[in-house]
C-alpha cells in the first residue's frame, strides 16, 4: 500500500508542478512621440541590469512553477530597451551613430499572477552620457484567472502591453524631451 502511495504521490507531484512554458510575443511599435522641441537623434547603448530577476534560463516564474519566457530568452531588460529603441526607430529620433546616447537601466521589477489579481512592475532609470535622467515607474494590473494555468497564459499575455505602457510612461515623462538636448 506504502508503495502504491508513494507512486501516486510522485504522479500527481509530477502532474501537478512540473510547469508549463508560456513565450512572450514580440514588441511592435505604434506610439507617436511629439516631436516639437527634439533638435538631435539619441542612440543607445549600455543595456545595464542592476536588478536581481526571479528568474530562470531567461524567465519569469509565474503560477506554481511556471515560467514565462521572452523572445530568444531574451533577458527582460534587453526586451524594454529594444522595445524603446524600436519607438524611436518608427518615430526617426534613432541614429546609432549620434554622440547624444540614451543609457537605460532597470532598476527594479516584480511580476504577480494570483488568482484574481496580476500586475506587472517595472522602475526604470533612463538617463545621458552628461548625467541628466529620470526615473520611471510603471505598474500594469489586470485580473487574474482561478485556474493556475490559465492565469499564467493570461499573465503572459498581458506582459507587451506592461511593456508598451512602460514605454508610453518613459516618451511621456516631461523630461524625455531634454534627453535630446546638447
Amino acid at each position: 500500500m506504502k508503495t502504491k502511495n508513494l507512486v501516486f504521490t510522485g504522479l500527481l507531484s509530477t502532474f501537478l508542478f512540473s510547469g508549463c512554458v508560456h513565450t512572450v510575443g514580440q514588441y511592435t511599435p505604434d506610439i507617436i512621440i511629439p516631436k516639437d522641441k527634439i533638435i538631435q537623434k539619441v542612440s543607445m547603448e549600455n543595456y545595464n541590469n542592476n536588478v536581481v530577476i526571479q528568474n530562470r534560463a531567461g524567465g519569469v516564474f509565474c503560477s506554481l512553477d511556471s515560467m514565462i519566457t521572452l523572445p530568444d530568452n531574451q533577458p527582460i531588460n534587453l526586451y524594454i530597451s529594444d522595445a524603446l529603441k524600436s519607438e524611436l526607430v518608427f518615430n526617426g529620433l534613432y541614429d546609432k551613430d549620434s554622440f547624444q546616447k540614451i543609457y537605460i537601466t532597470l532598476e527594479d521589477f516584480e511580476s504577480g499572477s494570483d488568482f484574481g489579481f496580476s500586475y506587472w512592475k517595472f522602475e526604470i532609470t533612463v538617463k545621458t552620457q552628461r548625467g541628466y535622467g529620470y526615473k520611471v515607474y510603471s505598474i500594469y494590473k489586470h485580473d487574474g484567472l482561478p485556474n493556475a494555468d490559465e492565469s499564467c497564459i493570461d499573465h503572459t499575455s498581458h506582459f507587451v502591453p506592461a511593456v508598451k505602457q512602460l514605454v508610453n510612461e518613459i516618451v511621456k515623462d516631461p523630461s524625455f524631451h531634454n534627453l535630446f538636448v546638447n
